[in-house]
């Protein structure tokens, strides 16, 4: 999976923002799971392999893809290739939080609230 991983930041960074930044951010999100399941040790059973597989799977086709999209697009330049406004991305992606609201920043903000109920002690 780290491999996949590492190859997909070198084709999303050729790939320009408009589809690398989302690509890094679903590839670094799958290590994420990954590393939060295993927390630094192995997999113990086909359950949690089958998980692991998945998502580098998920990576590596998304490789494939990035893969594909450069060999095509080598021979256009960047006006050739379509502009996502960047407010279209940031309703996108409100759109995906109330589908589904966990994210980085729901989660800073509970590992906020977990250090200040912390600091303060049991009661």
């Amino acid at each position: 999976m780290v491999g996949a991983y590492e190859d997909l930041l070198e084709l999303a960074n050729r790939s320009g923002p408009e589809l690398g930044d989302p690509a890094i951010s679903a590839a670094h999100g799958a290590l994420l799971e990954v590393a939060s399941l295993l927390k630094g040790r192995a997999p113990t059973s086909e359950v949690e392999l089958g998980y692991i597989d998945k998502r580098a799977a998920a990576v590596a086709d998304l490789v494939g893809a990035l893969r594909e999209l450069s060999l095509s697009s080598s021979e256009r330049t960047g006006d050739d290739l379509a502009a996502v406004h960047p407010d279209t991305l940031v309703e996108a992606r409100e759109e995906l939080e109330q589908i589904s609201p966990f994210n980085s920043v729901t989660r800073l903000e509970e590992l906020i609230a977990e250090a200040r109920i912390q600091r303060r002690g049991p009661s």
